[in-house]
């Protein structure tokens, strides 16, 4: 599923989703970057990609 979260006055929405695997990934609303974190007790690793802008589904 997929949360939107605003995290305040002026800010950009983010948009995020936990994978079946388990990585948590992470929309950056002003970039169009997607963020994702792959959480494991035993190692932390992220990657910035670039994707494609898109609009949020309230806004279509």
């Amino acid at each position: 599923s997929v949360d939107r979260i605003d995290i305040g006055p002026g800010t950009w929405p983010t948009n995020c989703a936990v994978a079946p695997q388990g990585g948590l990934y992470v929309t950056d609303g002003r970039g169009g970057r997607l963020l994702h974190l792959d959480i494991d007790l035993s190692r932390v690793r992220s990657t910035v990609a670039s994707v494609p802008r898109h609009r949020p589904v309230s806004e279509q």
